[in-house]
């Protein structure tokens, strides 16, 4: 139950706090793999296809499969929306604001049942759009290495997204917007933690023909019990189907 493992995860950072407590007082410094002195990092974009199978693939594939059908469902759809007042101009994020995909080193559920949606205000879910296409993936990998050139850290994730939806055969908009964990690999002896944030959804097109924009913040930490460094990804994406790093 919940009891039992808020305990053992307590049991579990308490004798690795003495075990580099006694490494201190013994050897005067930190063991080599837990000094986050100098710790680098390195992002780089990289071929989704080359990603390996992982423990979590099953969670990307179960995200696009279901965002493919979304697409291929609606494709003949427009303007279902009804007795809804809505301002085309005016673009919203009516999906999620902000949740956890890795949690102490593992991927939660909520990084394939959470998304986010760029579409008119009035709009209640992206069934009110048509002509949506198929989704877009984008994969990046994220690696920490201290001044031992040990790997503390390596995160391959996958941006995913549905993008051309149109209201009454206007604007291009967004659903299904979403940051899948792909591969992990934590030293022992560190944790690692990651959200994304939606903080900002806009219209970068005109009033007539209203373009979805929307900022994906990646937000991260990797640590041990002593210590931990914070950083922060942002991606631009647009309901045209483009999207760039921030």
């Amino acid at each position: 139950d919940r009891g039992k493992m808020r305990h053992l995860v307590l049991l579990g950072a308490f004798v690795t706090l003495v075990a580099v407590a006694t490494a201190v007082s013994t050897q005067g410094s930190l063991p080599e793999h837990l000094d986050l002195t100098g710790l680098s990092v390195e992002m780089q974009e990289i071929d989704p296809a080359s990603v390996p199978a992982g423990p979590w693939d099953e969670q990307y594939k179960n995200v696009v499969g279901n965002l493919t059908e979304m697409a291929r469902s609606s494709s003949s759809v427009e303007n279902s929306a009804q007795n809804a007042i809505v301002v085309i101009d005016q673009v919203i994020n009516i999906g999620a604001k902000i949740w956890a995909i890795v949690e102490k080193n593992q991927a939660t559920l909520k990084a394939e049942t959470t998304s986010a949606s760029a579409v008119p205000e009035g709009i209640k879910s992206w069934k009110d759009l048509g002509g949506w296409k198929d989704p877009v993936t984008r994969a990046y990998m994220i690696t920490y290495k201290n001044l031992y050139g040990m790997k503390v850290v390596e995160f391959t994730y996958k941006l995913i997204y549905l993008y051309g939806g149109r209201y009454q055969n206007k604007g291009l908009f967004l659903t299904g917007v979403t940051v899948v964990p792909a591969q992990i690999s934590v030293l022992w002896g560190f944790n690692f933690d990651c959200k994304v944030s939606i903080p900002t959804t806009v219209n970068t097109g005109t009033p007539e023909n209203p373009v979805a924009g929307m900022q994906v913040q990646l937000q991260w930490h990797v640590g041990n019990v002593l210590n931990k460094k914070e950083s922060t990804e942002n991606w631009w994406v647009k309901g045209d189907g483009a999207s760039r790093p921030m």
